[in-house]
């Protein structure tokens, strides 16, 4: 039961606005963009 609650919570509130942000449906903060940038390199 508490590992269906952590992977819920883990979608809900991190896996989806992620996916939201890199689709380009929500805009990105500059601070979200910068660190993206960061990773590339």
């Amino acid at each position: 039961m508490w590992l269906a609650l952590i992977m819920a919570f883990n979608v809900w509130f991190i896996i989806w606005p992620n996916q939201k942000r890199a689709l380009g449906l929500v805009e990105a903060d500059d601070a979200a963009r910068r660190s993206r940038r960061a990773r590339r390199c």
